[in-house]
């Protein structure tokens, strides 16, 4: 039987609720079958089968379980799921009566820190350290680039990631830059290589149950993000940026200090809006995009638009 944990998409998470679970022990399910859906601390989302197979969770709704332990295992034996079922209720994954019946096993149940490596470092490592440093989860450890000389964070050039990742160096890691191009490049490297990402959300940003994140997203101080808005992968949203409901931010967006949006506003990928722009409700700007800031847009912004103050 083969174990599965789920993505930890913000990091103040330290455990998961179960609201809903979707089979039974010893059901057949296949890729990307709706398992359970769980909430953390500002959000609920599912959890679908990674792979096709029989499926055994001990866990049941309303039960907690830590953000390390396997929510659900897999076999391609029905008997041996049945099997397990059947004679073993204290698998990976429990609820908290399990914790205080099974004190020999609760170390195995609370997460070591994770290690996070940051590529490149610059100004955006510090936002990351600061964005991590009350978490009782994650580690910082340093970062990787090319054109910082002498740092004690520094773990090597942007060449060196695979090496340190392979030695266990680091668990996670955040890619961190405003050139768009570069951040796409890293961030395929990463998966490439089969290095999770992790978004790192700052602990006084509100997010609502609603929206939906990707991955590698920046979340930073005082960042409010609306009901059923969606921030795709990449992104960047600095401190006091507001995302109305229903918005729709593009991959790889980066948002200036203090930008507002508006409800159902459409954010195309790649776009960057300067410190304290404005978007009324309901406006499309497309990809590619620049608006310097302070602007307030009011009318749609074809793809490559640029909004620039003139001199």
């Amino acid at each position: 039987m083969k174990g599965f944990k789920v993505e930890q998409v913000n990091p103040n998470d330290l455990e998961f609720l179960v609201l809903s679970k979707h089979f039974s022990n010893g059901d057949e399910v296949t890729v990307g079958q709706v398992l359970f859906e769980l909430e953390g601390q500002k959000a609920a989302f599912d959890v679908v089968a990674e792979s096709a197979g029989y499926v055994y969770s001990n866990l049941e709704v309303n039960d907690y379980f830590d953000v390390d332990a396997h929510a659900y295992f897999l076999s391609d034996k029905q008997d041996e799921v049945l099997k397990v079922s059947e004679s073993i209720e204290d698998l990976p994954g429990v609820s908290n009566d399990f914790v205080e019946s099974s004190p020999a096993l609760l170390p195995e149940l609370r997460p070591s820190h994770i290690k996070i490596a940051v590529a490149p470092g610059g100004k955006a490592f510090s936002q990351v350290r600061d964005a991590l440093s009350c978490s009782r989860v994650f580690e910082l450890v340093g970062f990787f680039d090319d054109t910082e000389k002498s740092n004690a964070y520094k773990l090597g050039n942007l060449n060196d990631i695979q090496d340190k990742w392979s030695k266990g160096k680091f668990d996670r890691i955040f890619i961190a830059t405003g050139n768009a191009v570069l951040r796409t490049r890293l961030i395929i490297m990463a998966h490439q290589i089969g290095i999770p990402t992790i978004n790192v959300i700052h602990p006084t940003s509100y997010i609502a149950e609603s929206a939906t994140l990707g991955s590698n997203i920046f979340v930073g101080p005082n960042v409010l993000i609306g009901a059923s808005s969606i921030i795709n992968s990449g992104v960047f949203l600095s401190a006091f940026t507001n995302v109305e409901h229903h918005c729709y931010v593009g991959e790889n967006v980066l948002t200036g200090p203090g930008v507002m949006l508006s409800g159902s506003v459409t954010l195309g990928s790649r776009s960057v809006l300067g410190a304290g722009v404005s978007v009324e409700s309901n406006i499309s700007i497309g990809s590619d995009v620049y608006v310097a800031p302070g602007f307030g847009v009011s009318n749609h912004l074809d793809s490559g638009s640029r909004l620039i103050n003139k001199v």
